[in-house]
């Protein structure tokens, strides 16, 4: 059965007559009375009876009348309730990103709170590459460039990586990359999926005669290591201020990685997904020096 069907049925019992039905409804009387005979006939049951006097209800017609007011007030009712949900700044929001970076996205997305009341903003931190297209989460900032699924990108910035080491281990063994590099060094890599991040990668082409000694499979664990002085680590420079008890130990970046916010094509129309998306965009763009290891 086509339900739109019914909204002819309901304008002629409405209006009393075919050419005042077509009226209402800006179209012909014989789309009118077309309307009804297929709805009669998906229904398998007489609806109207021709009568000298015109057009009489049936019963069933009748019965079907009243169903259809009922359709149409729950359907009024939806469109009160939820019309327009896409041009409102309301709802929930979910991001995910991976841990290391997820203190900075929130800190980042702390004035929509201020500015938009009604908005909810679940930032979701996991090392797994979330489904957006199984709806796994609405945003995701990620440091690589995804483009499978035919996702909307945007790029929100550039982070460098360098080398970090403690006070207490460059006080016992000082790091001199123009002479000797890392040869002889204890150092802090990655595993996992992390084995092939920026960083991870610098220390592989430029390792030689190094130590591993310890590996992490996201970079506030390898921060961690490096804060304990267990070696010398390559990681994020957003990451590595001076309160985190880290010395930089070269004053340029030896990697970088692009940051993106990334959402399903379905989702551009909708505004609260739009505003979350321009913070974090302009949020990078603030930050963007701190990023870049500046």
């Amino acid at each position: 059965m086509n339900w739109d069907d019914l909204k002819f049925l309901l304008a002629l019992h409405r209006e009393g007559s075919l050419a005042s039905a077509a009226r209402s409804l800006g179209v012909d009387q014989s789309t009118v009375s077309r309307r009804v005979a297929a709805l009669e006939k998906s229904l398998g049951t007489l609806l109207l009876a021709r009568t000298p006097d015109g057009l009489e209800f049936t019963e069933t017609g009748l019965d079907v009348v009243r169903a259809a007011v009922q359709i149409e007030g729950v359907a009024n009712t939806i469109v009160a309730n939820r019309g327009g949900e896409d041009g409102r700044i309301d709802g929930i929001v979910r991001v995910t990103c991976t841990d290391s970076i997820a203190p900075f996205v929130i800190r980042g997305l702390q004035p929509l709170r201020e500015r938009h009341a009604a908005l909810q903003v679940d930032v979701i931190a996991s090392s797994d590459a979330l489904d957006l297209r199984r709806r796994e989460a609405d945003i995701a900032v990620r440091l690589y460039r995804d483009n499978r699924d035919g996702l909307i990108t945007r790029k929100l910035g550039e982070i460098a990586w360098s080398l970090y080491a403690s006070t207490n281990y460059l006080a016992r063994r000082p790091v001199n990359l123009a002479s000797s590099g890392l040869a002889g060094h204890d150092v802090l890599h990655f595993s996992g999926t992390l084995a092939r991040a920026p960083g991870a990668l610098w220390l592989d082409a430029h390792g030689a005669g190094d130590n591993v000694v310890f590996r992490g499979n996201g970079p506030r664990t390898v921060l961690e290591a490096a804060r304990a002085g267990l070696g010398v680590a390559c990681l994020p420079c957003f990451l590595c201020g001076p309160d985190r008890g880290l010395v930089r130990v070269t004053p340029e970046a030896l990697a970088t990685s692009e940051a993106f916010a990334m959402f399903v094509p379905e989702l551009r129309t909708v505004a609260r997904v739009r505003v979350v998306v321009d913070r974090l965009v302009a949020w990078f763009a603030a930050e963007r020096e701190l990023l870049r290891g500046a």
